[in-house]
């Protein structure tokens, strides 16, 4: 199979080219026999690496790079292996609360784990789903053509080729036969087909296992020690050796899976500068896929440390007390936060009753109001609450739902909903409400504020322009400016985080 997806193996590949067309590299040949033979991983255990590391079909575990991948793949071995691994990582550690009360693992290599990784598992971030039947069962019951026709070989038709570039490319005759000829010469000197590895003189190399641990969990698997040669680096436990802890992501962009470069037989071809790009535009691109990737890491830490963060957005002593108190009909509103959990359930239901009341109309035009759905989306974990509370009422009489997340390569607030109680619209709490909601942007050191309006709603649209909010580049009318899409989506940068006028004043 001639490619440059690693997934390959995971559908029953048995050998893979890469590179092929790419004339400043070698072309490079990956075979499974291999792969099984010195790492011990047949096509099972790489499903299960993909499961862990993330691939076209599952995001993998946040946290799980390709060295603690191999070792769980060793200490937990099979399906069923993955699924005690899930109930270990999230299984309390209760020792030390109730005496004797503590997770057995069934198998040394199991207690080995646990030994070393006890105190990272709190950093794995482990989907609903995983593991995952379903990517499974893609990859080993792929949905393909069934036919059963074999390709014939032959000689091209020469009349119909002739036609061919007379008619559909314009030739003269004589042009088309001076091209053809040599091509027709050269199909009488024989009818064999060739295989690719004619085209190539192979010298075969293998890959340098960098990771003391890697070995020693590919020694676990094979039962007895690699033959692949190994540089002596001892990794420390708990640590990936030149691995980034996001879905498998490395620096340079590719996944952990596409990375496994130590499973492969490098066939060189003749007469290139030793496989190296030498092309001065392509190491500038290499090197702005890197600077893209560590900015994509360093957004998706800024996203994990906002998200981990459960305590109170709104401190008076962050924010000098500006948008904590606001006056509004002879009284004080105070902006408090919460998140999803301490929220409430009567707190959530008023939330998505204003939701409704205000946007189910609109919603119906567009997307069409499901309550499920938005119940869903305001109960999210990662949800966060602004509510415009005044001293003088039971009920808040407006709030904002937003979350921190990563759009694309951008690390942003977005702002779910803005919602204001009808008797209280018009009076200055939106822009209260969007005034916390950029000062906690710049607190949580966000890189954007995105925010989804209907086009139909001209009044929301309005307000956010004034405060200064501009069609973003992923939004369908930067993208299709023709386009009938009934919605866009706003953004502001950082540097204009602060710029709501008229706030403080009251």
């Amino acid at each position: 199979v001639v490619t440059d997806d690693s997934d390959v193996f995971l559908f029953g590949g048995q050998c893979i080219y890469r590179h092929m067309f790419e004339e400043r590299k070698y072309v490079e040949e990956y075979k499974s026999s291999t792969v099984r033979e010195e790492l011990g991983l047949d096509r099972e255990k790489l499903i299960h690496l993909a499961l862990l590391l993330g691939s076209d079909y599952t995001e993998g575990i946040t946290g799980v790079g390709i060295v603690n991948a191999i070792e769980i793949v060793h200490a937990f071995p099979g399906l069923d292996g993955l699924y005690d691994f899930r109930e270990w990582v999230e299984t309390p550690d209760l020792e030390g609360m109730l005496p004797g009360v503590h997770r057995e693992l069934s198998t040394d290599a199991q207690r080995a784990f646990q030994r070393k990784h006890g105190g990272m598992r709190r950093n794995w971030e482990i989907h609903p789903s995983f593991p995952s039947e379903s990517v499974v069962q893609a990859y080993t019951h792929p949905h393909v053509d069934q036919g059963r026709d074999r390709f014939r070989w032959g000689p091209p038709d020469e009349a119909l080729l002739m036609r061919f570039c007379v008619q559909q490319l314009g030739m003269e005759p004589s042009q088309a036969q001076a091209h053809l000829a040599p091509v027709f010469a050269s199909q009488h000197d024989s009818l064999v087909q060739m295989r690719l590895d004619a085209f190539y003189s192979f010298k075969e190399r293998f890959a340098k296992i960098r990771s003391r641990r890697i070995r020693d969990a590919v020694a676990g698997i094979t039962g007895e020690r690699s033959h692949l040669p190994a540089l002596a680096i001892d990794d420390p436990p708990g640590s990936d050796v030149d691995v980034e802890a996001h879905n498998g992501v490395r620096s340079d962009g590719s996944t952990d899976l596409d990375r496994l470069h130590i499973l492969a037989t490098v066939v060189h071809t003749d007469g290139t500068n030793d496989g190296k790009k030498t092309s001065t535009k392509g190491k500038e691109k290499k090197w702005k896929r890197i600077q893209e990737n560590e900015k994509r890491k360093e957004g998706q830490d800024i996203v994990r440390k906002a998200n981990a963060y459960h305590g109170n957005l709104m401190e008076e002593e962050t924010m000098d007390g500006t948008f904590t108190r606001f006056p509004y009909e002879n009284h004080t509103i105070h902006v408090i936060s919460y998140d999803a959990r301490t929220l409430g359930q009567e707190r959530l239901e008023w939330a998505f009753r204003i939701c409704k009341t205000n946007m189910k109309q609109l919603y119906e035009n567009v997307w069409g109001w499901d309550d499920a759905k938005k119940m869903e989306e305001l109960n999210h974990e990662n949800a966060r609450f602004l509510l415009a509370c005044p001293d003088h009422r039971m009920e808040p009489i407006g709030y904002a739902h937003i979350r921190f997340e990563m759009e694309d390569s951008r690390h942003v607030l977005y702002v779910y909903e803005l919602q204001v109680c009808a008797d209280a619209q018009g009076k200055g709490i939106g822009k209260l409400l969007m005034a916390a909601v950029e000062t906690i942007a710049q607190k949580m050191d966000m890189a954007w504020i995105l925010l989804t309006v209907l086009k139909e709603n001209v009044g929301a649209v309005n307000f956010y322009y004034k405060l200064g909010y501009r069609l973003d580049d992923s939004s369908p009318g930067a993208v299709d400016p023709m386009g009938q899409c009934g919605y866009e989506i706003l953004s502001k940068p950082r540097e204009s985080f602060g710029c709501v006028s008229e706030v403080a004043d009251g």
